[in-house]
């Protein structure tokens, strides 16, 4: 009896022991492994639904106000990028400043470098400058006064610039630069967007492309017609009612892989 009691210890003991040598999983270790990925705007000429394509120096009829229109010059500000991980945190595009430029090729694209790799639900970005940036005068890169997206006159920059001709201004043309960042002029505009039951995969050696819609005839929904407002150089209430409209038709439409 004394032997098997001994024979029973000992083997607990061995038991335990090999339990002590087993280590708590641990998950697997996180990369460094970063990517790509584009951003796409596609524009629009008419109301949501409508297929025109949007070109620079080719007239178009507004739908609503019957102006005929010929833009030379059509850019504007898209900033302040994140994306949403799929476990709810989210990444920020640091110096996250780009222009939208038409007149340029490819220039309704823009890459986001630098992106750890993952799956990606939602993605937040700003139309204009955020107030912080235009408080502190001209910079570099996007934020250049050399794009001629600044107001030196106003500390601030010029959200959407858009130029052209058109028969019904009572000098040929027409010229709107908005901007306004502050009061009940601003026209700062943060939007956030789902891929509608797509994800965003960032991986290695890839370069998925999010492609946005949006309706630069928008700009005249508001009810002014060229005859009527030709040109817009500061903040103001037109200016802020043009923009609304504008940014208001940007959404989302599908991940190109």
């Amino acid at each position: 009896m004394k032997n098997i009691k001994i024979f029973t210890l000992l083997t607990l003991g061995f038991i335990l022991s090999l339990s002590a040598c087993k280590k708590d999983p641990v998950d697997p270790p996180t990369t460094n492994e970063t990517s790509t990925f584009s951003i796409k705007a596609e524009h629009f000429w008419g109301p949501s639904g409508t297929t025109t394509v949007f070109e620079l120096n080719k007239w178009l009829v507004h739908p609503k106000t019957k102006d005929s229109l010929k833009f030379d010059m059509f850019k504007y500000y898209i900033t302040n990028i994140q994306l949403k991980k799929s476990g709810g945190s989210w990444w920020t595009d640091e110096e996250s400043y780009y222009i939208m430029d038409l007149d340029k090729m490819n220039g309704n694209v823009i890459t986001i470098n630098n992106v750890p790799t993952g799956t990606y639900t939602e993605l937040k970005y700003i139309l204009g400058v955020d107030s912080a940036r235009n408080n502190s005068g001209a910079q570099t890169g996007a934020l250049s006064a050399t794009n001629g997206m600044f107001w030196s006159w106003n500390t601030g920059y010029i959200f959407v610039k858009a130029e052209g001709t058109s028969p019904q201004s009572n000098d040929g043309t027409f010229a709107f630069h908005l901007g306004g960042f502050k009061g009940e002029n601003n026209i700062v505009t943060p939007k956030q967007t789902g891929f509608n039951g797509e994800t965003l995969e960032i991986a290695v050696n890839t370069n998925p492309i999010i492609h946005l819609n949006a309706r630069p005839s928008m700009l005249w929904h508001a009810g002014k017609k060229v005859s009527e407002v030709s040109r817009i150089m500061m903040p103001s209430p037109t200016a802020k009612a043009m923009a609304d409209e504008y940014f208001g038709s940007y959404i989302f439409d599908h991940i190109h892989r």
